[in-house]
């Protein structure tokens, strides 16, 4: 299965629907039941206001195997090898009718570019509200309103990057919601989006064209549904 073409054979040879692509063909309807680059100046994107970060230079709160607060670092600081264990968050974007918005990362991103994964990803400020930047995290990338986001559990994983170098360390709490608005994903973070089915979502991880974290987040948020 390709990065570029998630729908491809591999799926029907599963026994599986090939993947629905996203916002160009499946946008969400607008009442929302179907639903890493240098600061600079806001800019306007969607009708809506965009203050792109200074990603690597971010702080980032350091926890313990638990979860429990420790300090901090920066992004860069804490994903050089071997790692430093800290505090992440996974959003798994869902429908009524059961379909996972994923969406593709960007070749340009620093760690695991280029491969599939949930619908959002990031890292609240230390002593920062969990939902608030999941929330925010969503808008900024997406162009759309997270709502009715929800924590259901928490994981741990760590994974080298071969690519960079760096090494993913992260206590990921994995949130789940539903959005409000059209999809207007930030190029420079997002290839791609796509509505799955739980069995086409499991297809990629079988493919092997996803983030390590990914098969932790379907796993925790189908053992809460």
């Amino acid at each position: 299965m390709s990065a570029q073409t998630p729908d491809v054979a591999g799926c029907h040879a599963r026994g599986r629907q090939p993947v629905e692509r996203g916002a160009r063909l499946a946008p969400l309807p607008r009442n929302g039941d179907g639903g890493a680059g240098p600061h600079s100046a806001a800019t306007r994107r969607g009708g809506w206001t965009k203050v792109v970060p200074v990603a690597e230079t971010d702080l980032v709160e350091l926890v313990d195997e638990h979860g429990t607060a420790g300090g901090r670092t920066t992004v860069a600081e804490a994903h050089a090898a071997p790692g430093r264990l800290h505090r992440a968050f996974s959003v798994l974007v869902t429908r009524p009718d059961g379909a996972l918005l994923l969406q593709r990362r960007a070749h340009a991103k620093v760690r695991f570019g280029g491969l599939w994964t949930n619908s959002c990803c990031g890292h609240p400020a230390p002593g920062s509200d969990l939902l608030t930047s999941a929330t925010t995290r969503v808008r900024d990338e997406l162009g759309v309103d997270l709502v009715d986001a929800h924590e259901v559990g928490t994981f741990v994983y760590r994974a080298p990057d071969a690519g960079s170098g760096h090494v993913e360390w992260e206590h990921d709490h994995v949130v789940v919601g539903r959005v409000e608005g059209e999809l207007a994903p930030d190029p420079d973070e997002v290839v791609e989006t796509a509505w799955v089915t739980p069995a086409q979502a499991r297809a990629l991880v079988d493919a092997g064209e996803v983030t390590p974290w990914f098969a932790d987040v379907l796993r925790v948020a189908a053992a809460a549904s």
